[in-house]
C-alpha cells in the first residue's frame, strides 16, 4: 500500500474503528515501508495522538515499539554511537559441560543457577569410572580470571565449597564429576547444610529416577531479606579476596516425567543457609513456584505449560533420608576420608566399638587401606 493510502487508511482506521484497532494495526505495520513520506509522518503523529488518548494503549508502548522493529532498526538501536567502543556485558553467559549447565554470576563469583538431567540409565551405569578421589576444586578454564573464584577465598572462611551439580549424579563419567569441581559450580555453604539437610535433597533427587525416567533439577542461590528495625534488609557476607558472596538461601526446583506420559511433577525448594535439624521435613521449604521465580528473578520450566502439572510432594511423598540412614552414611565418609592408614585404623576401631557395622564397611575399610598403602609406598 502506498504512503498516500495507507495514510487515509491510519486516519479511518483511528477515527472509526477505535483506539485498541489502532493498537493491533499499528504495531504489526511495516514501519520502513514509506517511511520517509511526509503523508506518512503526519498520520504516524495521529495514530500516536489516538494512542496517547486511550488508557490501554498508553502502557507498554515502549515495549511495542522494541518489539515491532525491523532487524534494520534493531540494527540501529545496537550499532548506537554510545556502544561506540563496545557494550556493556557480563561474561560468559551460560557455560554447557556434559551433564550440567551453568549460569555464572560474574559479580558474586558463584553460580546464579545450575540445571542437570538425571536418569536412571545414568545412576546405574554397570561401568561407574568415576572416583570423587580423582577430582580436585579449582577455578573455571572458562571464566576470566577476574571474575573467578579461588580455593583461597575459602580457606578458613568459616563456610564449604558447596556443590550445586553433585559429584554423586555423575559417576557414571570421570570428566563429568571433575566438571562438578569448577569453582563455577560452588558458593559458600553452611557445612552442617551441605553434609546434612542438602544432602538428603541430592539423594531424593537421585531416588526418583526409579519412579520417574527423567528428573530435572535446577540449583542455585537466593539472597532474601530479612527484618532490621521495621525495614527490610538484604544482608550477606562475601569471603576471601575476591569476595565471593555468601548467599541468605538456596534454591532447588524439581521436575520428573515419564517419557510415556505427558504427566509431570513439579516442585519448588528455597532452604536457608544454615544447620537444619531431623525435625524438618522436605515439605516445610516447598514453595509455589512464582514465588521461587519471583525471588530469583527467573522463569523456569516454562514449556511445561503446555501439560498440567501436579505436586510432586503429593505423588512421591518428598521424604528425606532418616536420622539412621544417614548416620551410616556419615560413618562411610569418615572411613572413606581417613589421611593415613594410622586415622583409619583409629575411625575403624571407633565404629567398631560404637556401631553395629554389617559387611560392607569391611569392605570400604580394606578399600581405604589398599589405597593408603599404595600412596605409602615408594615409586
Amino acid at each position: 500500500m502506498s504512503g498516500k493510502y495507507r495514510a487515509f487508511f491510519d486516519i479511518l482506521t483511528g477515527f472509526f474503528l477505535g483506539g485498541s484497532t489502532v493498537k493491533i494495526y499499528y504495531e504489526s505495520i511495516n514501519t520502513d515501508e514509506d517511511s520517509g513520506s511526509f503523508i506518512f509522518r503526519q498520520n504516524k503523529k495521529k495514530i500516536d495522538e489516538i494512542c496517547a488518548s486511550h488508557e490501554n494503549l498508553k502502557v507498554g508502548k515502549s515495549e511495542r515499539l522494541i518489539s515491532g522493529q525491523s532487524g534494520k532498526k534493531v540494527d540501529a538501536v545496537m550499532n548506537h554511537e554510545v556502544f561506540k567502543f563496545g557494550q556493556p556485558h557480563r561474561f560468559p553467559e551460560m557455560l554447557h559441560y556434559k551433564n550440567h549447565v551453568i549460569a555464572y554470576d560474574t559479580a558474586r563469583k558463584i553460580p546464579l543457577w545450575v540445571a542437570e538431567h538425571l536418569s536412571k540409565e545414568k545412576l546405574t551405569a554397570v561401568d561407574m569410572q568415576a572416583e570423587r578421589s580423582k577430582s580436585s576444586f579449582q577455578p573455571d578454564p572458562n571464566i576470566p580470571e577476574k571474575f573467578q573464584a579461588k580455593n583461597e577465598d575459602y580457606y578458613k572462611s568459616g563456610w564449604t565449597r558447596g556443590h550445586m551439580a553433585p559429584a554423586g549424579d555423575n559417576k557414571f563419567d570421570q570428566e563429568s564429576m571433575n566438571e562438578t569441581f569448577f569453582l563455577s559450580n560452588i558458593l559458600p555453604q553452611n557445612f552442617e547444610n551441605n553434609a546434612n539437610f542438602w544432602y538428603r535433597m541430592e539423594v531424593f533427587c537421585r531416588n526418583l529416577t526409579k519412579q520417574f525416567s527423567d528428573v530435572y533439577v535446577i540449583s542455585g542461590p537466593l539472597w532474601l531479606p530479612c527484618q532490621q528495625d521495621g525495614k527490610k534488609i538484604v544482608q550477606y557476607e562475601v569471603i576471601g579476596e575476591n569476595n565471593v558472596a555468601v548467599p541468605t538461601h538456596l534454591f532447588k526446583i524439581i521436575l520428573a516425567t515419564n517419557s510415556t506420559t505427558n504427566a509431570a511433577c513439579m516442585a519448588a525448594f528455597e532452604v536457608p543457609n544454615q544447620p537444619i535439624t531431623y525435625k524438618k521435613s522436605l515439605t516445610d521449604f516447598q514453595i509455589p513456584l512464582q514465588k521461587l521465580e519471583k525471588d530469583s528473578g527467573f522463569s523456569f520450566f516454562e514449556k511445561t505449560e503446555k501439560f498440567k502439572t501436579k505436586n510432586l510432594c503429593e505423588v512421591a511423598g518428598c521424604k528425606l533420608m532418616s536420622k539412621d540412614a544417614m548416620e551410616v552414611v556419615m560413618l562411610r565418609r569418615q572411613l572413606g576420608n581417613a589421611q593415613n592408614i594410622e586415622q583409619l585404623d583409629q575411625v575403624w576401631n571407633k565404629m567398631d566399638k560404637e556401631h553395629s557395622l554389617d559387611g560392607s564397611f569391611s569392605v570400604l575399610y580394606e578399600k581405604r587401606l589398599k589405597e593408603l598403602q599404595q600412596k605409602t609406598e615408594p615409586a
